[in-house]
């Protein structure tokens, strides 16, 4: 699936379906990416466009965590979230992110 979003303060709910890979285009303002990897499976989702400085934030599933193996993907250009579950977040262009972005 390929979703784009556009707005402030928007949310995008993903990784619903397990073994599945979606790409979101957070196109500007202050969106929240929402993990609902509830589903008992895996999946890789792709972020296009997050930029923590205008207040883009993840918003992690009912017990995932984010895994210390998390880091930098692609010779350096993306930052790749490896989360407990065996799911991944790729967040294209992105090279480092502070734990702000994943709000409580």
């Amino acid at each position: 699936d390929v979703v784009s979003v556009g707005g402030s303060n928007d949310s995008v709910f993903a990784g619903a379906q397990a073994e599945s890979t979606a790409t979101v285009n957070m196109l500007y303002g202050s969106q929240t990416f929402v993990d609902e990897g509830s589903s008992g499976g895996t999946y890789s989702d792709t972020v296009i466009g997050f930029d923590e400085a205008t207040g883009d934030r993840i918003a992690l599933g009912s017990g995932d965590t984010v895994l210390a193996s998390s880091g930098l993907a692609a010779n350096g250009q993306d930052y790749q979230i490896n989360l407990s579950d065996g799911s991944t977040i790729l967040l294209k262009g992105v090279t480092q992110i502070s734990p702000d972005i994943f709000p409580d």
